[in-house]
C-alpha cells in the first residue's frame, strides 16, 4: 500500500519517518513553503526510539494532491482539526475525488469525521487515535518525546472495517510506533478527550507541563472539574470509553497517564507561542457546544475555551519544547 500524508507537521512526519523504516511501499507527503525545501534534503527522526534518516529519493514530496502517484492506497489527513473540511474539498477536486479511496483522519479532538461524513462515504472514514508526543526541532527533523499507548486505527461509523488496516498498523509498529487497529474506536476517542481537554487548554493558559498541573492541588481541582463534564457530556450524547465514571477515569490519569508524560507541555501551547489558531474548538469548545445542545452546564470547559481564545489573538514569545500532542 502505497500512503499519501496530507500536512507536513510533526504527526505526518513521524508516521512517515515509520512507513520509511519499515520500507512499507513508497509514501508520498503534501508539503509546502519551507517545509517542502527542508523536506527535500530528507527527513530526520530522533527521539524514544531510535535515530531513522530517510533519504530525499525514498518518498515523494508533492505540492498539490493531484502529483501524488495513482497507485495511493489510503490518505492520511495530519492536518490540524480545522483545516479538515479545506482539505477533503481539495481531495474531492482532485484525481483521488471520484475513488473508494479511504482518508485516515489523524487529529485531536472530535468532529472531523462528522463533517467528513457529509461529503463522503462513512465506509471511507477512519480516525487515528494518537497519544505520541512530537516536536519538531527544525523543519525536517521530528523528535518522539513520548508514547503513551499505542496509535489505534478504526472507523467510528463501521467499526468492523477497522482490519482493513491491519498492515498499515503493523508497517508503523516495525517501523517503531506501536500501532494497532480496534473496532472500538469510540472509546479510544473519548479516552483522548477526556486526556486533552483536562490538560491541553490548562496547560497552555499557565504554560506548565503535565506534571505541574498534577502536583498542584489547585488545577487538580479544575482538572477534576474538566473531566468530571466531559463525562457527563460524553454520556448523554450516546457515548462510552473504556472507563465506566468519571471518578475510574481520574483514578488512571493521575496514577498512570499523566506520570508518562509529566515533563511536557501541550501542544496548544506550541501553537499560541508560535501565534497560530489552536484545535480549542474540537475539544473543550466541542463540550461547550453538545452540552449546550443537551441543556448541561460547561462552566470549566467554557472558561477554557475563552481563555484560550483570548490568547489565540497575542504572540508569545516564551518556548514551548517537547510537546505532546
Amino acid at each position: 500500500m502505497n500512503v499519501l500524508l496530507i500536512g507536513a507537521g510533526s504527526v505526518a512526519q513521524g508516521i512517515l519517518s515509520c512507513l520509511q523504516k519499515a520500507q512499507f511501499g513508497r509514501p508520498a507527503i503534501v508539503a509546502r513553503g519551507r517545509a517542502l525545501e527542508s523536506l527535500r534534503s530528507g527527513l530526520k527522526r530522533t527521539g524514544l526510539f531510535g535515530d531513522h534518516y530517510s533519504p530525499p529519493e525514498s518518498f515523494d514530496i508533492c505540492e498539490t494532491i493531484d502529483q501524488a502517484s495513482d497507485k495511493i492506497g489510503a490518505i492520511l489527513v495530519c492536518s490540524k482539526a480545522f483545516d479538515t473540511d479545506d482539505i477533503v474539498d481539495q481531495i474531492l477536486a482532485s484525481k483521488f475525488g471520484s475513488t473508494d479511496i479511504p482518508l485516515i483522519l489523524c487529529q485531536n479532538g472530535w468532529g472531523s469525521a462528522d463533517a467528513v461524513a457529509a461529503k463522503l462515504d462513512t465506509k471511507r472514514i477512519f480516525n487515528a487515535r494518537i497519544i505520541t508526543g512530537f516536536c519538531r526541532p527544525n523543519k525536517n527533523t521530528v523528535a518522539i518525546t513520548v508514547h503513551a499507548d499505542d496509535i489505534r486505527i478504526g472507523n467510528i461509523f463501521h467499526p468492523e472495517e477497522h482490519s482493513r488496516f491491519d498492515e498499515l498498523a503493523d508497517a508503523i509498529s516495525r517501523g517503531g510506533i506501536k500501532t494497532s487497529t480496534s473496532a472500538e474506536l469510540v472509546e479510544f476517542l473519548w479516552s483522548k478527550m477526556l486526556y486533552n481537554c483536562a490538560l491541553n487548554p490548562l496547560g497552555a493558559v499557565l504554560k506548565a507541563t503535565y506534571g505541574e498541573l498534577a502536583r498542584s492541588s489547585d488545577t487538580r481541582w479544575i482538572m477534576n472539574q474538566v473531566i468530571d463534564e466531559v463525562f457527563l457530556v460524553m454520556q448523554e450524547c450516546g457515548f462510552r470509553t473504556h472507563f465506566t465514571s468519571a471518578d475510574d477515569y481520574k483514578a488512571a490519569f493521575y496514577d498512570k497517564m499523566v506520570p508518562l508524560t509529566a515533563s511536557h507541555r501541550s501542544s496548544m501551547l506550541q501553537d499560541i507561542t508560535s501565534g497560530k489558531r489552536t484545535e480549542i474548538d474540537f475539544l473543550s469548545g466541542r463540550i461547550v457546544t453538545l452540552g449546550a445542545q443537551r441543556g448541561i452546564q460547561t462552566p470549566a470547559n467554557l472558561f477554557l475555551t475563552r481563555s484560550v481564545k483570548f490568547l489565540e489573538s497575542f504572540e508569545d514569545s516564551s518556548p514551548a519544547t517537547g510537546v505532546a500532542e
